[in-house]
């Protein structure tokens, strides 16, 4: 199972994972959009509606000594979020990679060469269910899933049945459908799942591997102009290995 780099960095250091950006005030804005409803990365507050969440640290890090201030922008997910950041509505957001798409150019965006994550996705079923952990997801196709746009079930999942398996905007409404017993499993990573036991006392197990991904911060041609993307994506690149190696050192 492999974890986000960057949480166990935030956590060595000892960082808030809730509030809002402390970025200097004198940086010049730039609009960073954010799949919302993935507890811990970004959510709302149940309570309050306030976002929160380890976003917000994280990107003060990712960003300092750019000249740069963050300014999160909530998005329903990553499709779509990546689609803005194309168009240049939204400067700057996370894309998803996986062993598919490493090779992949968006000739739109320019990308910071590392990524500031890596992580694998399950199928994940309710821990008290009669579900089985499987190495065949063929095996799970009588089943029913809820999930979200950010991993395409299509292509992972190939065969299971299009009929069996249902959308929603976040994880959270994906979690109530497995809650009602309107579904069985839904397609989450490991850190929402423990979040999900912490916060809410609500416990899974996984059930089947989906896919191992990772997550790289691209800048808008169409909204930042090409050179200063590129710009932008460099910069990223040089705190993001600085990062990594303050990482490694506090695990030594």
């Amino acid at each position: 199972m492999k974890n986000f780099l960057v949480f166990a960095f935030l956590s060595a250091i000892g960082l808030p994972v809730f509030g809002e950006s402390s970025a200097a005030i004198n940086s010049a804005t730039i609009n960073i959009g954010i799949p919302g409803g993935h507890p811990p990365w970004l959510y709302r507050d149940e309570n309050t509606s306030e976002l929160k969440g380890v976003a917000f640290q994280f990107l003060d890090k990712l960003f300092a000594g750019t000249g740069l201030s963050p300014e999160i922008h909530e998005h329903e997910n990553f499709v779509r979020l990546a689609a803005e950041v194309i168009k240049g509505t939204v400067d700057a957001g996370p894309f998803i990679f996986d062993d598919k798409e490493k090779a992949v150019d968006y000739p739109q965006v320019s990308c910071a060469e590392l990524s500031y994550g890596r992580n694998t996705s399950y199928l994940y079923a309710l821990e008290k269910s009669e579900i089985s952990p499987v190495d065949d997801i063929a095996k799970l196709y009588h089943l029913k899933i809820a999930t979200t746009r950010v991993i395409d079930t299509h292509r992972y999942m190939p065969g299971f049945p299009k009929n069996n398996i249902t959308l929603h905007r976040n994880p959270d409404d994906a979690l109530k459908m497995i809650i009602s017993g309107r579904s069985d499993m839904t397609i989450i990573a490991p850190q929402t799942a423990a979040f999900w036991k912490k916060r809410q006392g609500i416990a899974l197990k996984p059930i089947a591997k989906v896919v191992d991904f990772e997550l790289r911060l691209c800048f808008s041609h169409a909204s930042l102009g090409k050179d200063r993307a590129g710009s932008y994506a460099k910069k990223i690149n040089a705190n993001i290995a600085g990062l990594i190696k303050a990482s490694e050192r506090q695990r030594q």
